[in-house]
């Protein structure tokens, strides 16, 4: 593929990834109390998935074609006052600051890097977007009861949000698993974890089922590597080269430079040269990544626990 047609691939990747939306603006910090006092306590459990980046009208539902999705949970109960009526929730679990490549990329101060990183669940009154958004999933998957509903969010949601900022979980956009048995791996947090931990709470602590056939989908998004090399960090020189890698990596994505600068930026950043994992505060040197450097896919993933507790991470 010529070198012009690699560039125009990669800006149009990370230009939708550059998108900043707006996360949790409207934020419940409580539980509804239509889940207490409904006299239909039943609420659906809703499996809900859109292109990523879709509301945008230049992006609309182009993120399918490379595999890209946005997962959340609705939540749909019938409620009689005032009047009979559908009411809906929306669960998300993203990235704080509203944009992935913000959060991915770190803040640089001279010889400083700082992360906005942090991701946290929001229960939005409402389905976001509209019903016509969710495009690629908006399948039934469970019902539960209000009291069901409550336990999961101050099970399995909310003590995520009040461990107070710079503790886990951090948005990992990059999942990595090298070539290389014996090589350290990474494992991307991303919204589809967080429909993750929602549902298999419901299944395994709450012992209800879900849908025979249901099976969970996300996107993956995959650095190709042959090995990683944690990074030296006491070490200035080596310091010193992340740094400016960085800072390439910042000019291409976000802009800023002249279209030249950012051509220069482009072929400092490719192939990867390195990747923190915000998770395990680890920075990591990439070896061995190919063209065409990453990729996305959207796989099956089981249903399992968040392996993070009160910022802590469970072994």
């Amino acid at each position: 593929m010529p070198l012009r047609s690699v560039l125009a691939v990669v800006c149009s990747v990370y230009g939708a990834l550059a998108q900043t939306y707006d996360f949790c603006i409207d934020g419940k910090p409580s539980v509804p109390i239509e889940w207490d006092n409904s006299r239909d306590p039943n609420i659906e459990v809703i499996y809900a998935q859109a292109p990523l980046f879709s509301t945008n009208p230049k992006i609309g539902q182009k993120g399918r074609f490379l595999n890209m999705y946005h997962t959340a949970i609705a939540l749909r109960q019938t409620v009689t006052v005032p009047a009979v009526q559908q009411k809906y929730w929306t669960l998300e679990f993203d990235v704080q600051s509203g944009s992935v490549v913000d959060g991915s990329l770190p803040r640089i101060d001279g010889e400083t890097l700082s992360w906005d990183n942090e991701a946290r669940f929001c229960l939005t009154e409402g389905l976001l977007h509209g019903r016509e958004h969710w495009t690629t999933s908006f399948d039934s998957v469970a019902l539960i009861t209000g009291v069901h509903a409550r336990a999961t969010l101050e099970q399995a949601v909310y003590r995520f949000n009040g461990t107070g900022t710079k503790t886990k979980p951090f948005y990992g956009l990059w999942n990595i698993k090298p070539r290389r048995s014996t090589s350290p791996t990474i494992r991307d947090v991303t919204c589809g974890d967080g429909a993750n931990w929602f549902l298999h709470h419901i299944q395994s602590e709450l012992k209800i089922p879900l849908v025979p056939w249901f099976k969970l989908k996300v996107s993956k998004a995959n650095i190709h590597a042959r090995e990683l090399v944690p990074v030296d960090t006491s070490n200035p020189a080596e310091w010193s080269r992340m740094v400016q890698y960085y800072k390439k990596q910042t000019e291409f994505v976000k802009g800023g430079v002249s279209m030249f600068e950012r051509f220069l930026a482009f072929v400092a950043t490719f192939p990867c040269k390195y990747v923190y994992d915000a998770n395990e505060d680890i920075y990591y040197r990439i070896y061995g990544n190919h063209f065409p450097y990453f990729d996305f896919e959207y796989e099956e993933m089981p249903l399992m626990p968040s392996p993070y507790v009160d910022g802590i991470v469970e072994v």
